[in-house]
C-alpha cells in the first residue's frame, strides 16, 4: 500500500525551515532530504489525507556525544506503532 507523508519543519515563529512530500511503498524509504538552515521549533507530519500533527522538535545534544553534528530526526511509519519520530546525529556537519 502506497502512502503519502508531507513533512514540514517550522521555527518558533512558525516560518517554514523545510518542507517535502514523500510518496512511499510499503517496505520503502526515503533517506535523500535536503538540509536546511535555522533553528527548528515545530515538526508537522502528515500521512495520507490525514490532518497534520505537531510535535516538537526533539532537544540534541550530538557534540556532547563526542559527534560532529547538527543533529536531526527519522520519521518512521510503522504498521505497529504508527508514526515514530527519533532523534539522530546521523547528519554530519561539511570539512
Amino acid at each position: 500500500m502506497a502512502h503519502t507523508i508531507s513533512v514540514t519543519v517550522k521555527n518558533e515563529r512558525e516560518n517554514v525551515l523545510y518542507q517535502q512530500e514523500f510518496n512511499l511503498e510499503d517496505e520503502e524509504s526515503e533517506e535523500d532530504t535536503e538540509s536546511f538552515t535555522g533553528d527548528p521549533t515545530i515538526i508537522s507530519i502528515a500521512v495520507d489525507n490525514d490532518s497534520p500533527t505537531e510535535h516538537s522538535w526533539p532537544k540534541m545534544s550530538c557534540e556532547e556525544q563526542g559527534k560532529r553534528s547538527a543533529g536531526g530526526i527519522g520519521v518512521y511509519l510503522t504498521p505497529e506503532n504508527g508514526l515514530v519520530i527519533e532523534s539522530t546525529c546521523n547528519t554530519v556537519y561539511a570539512k
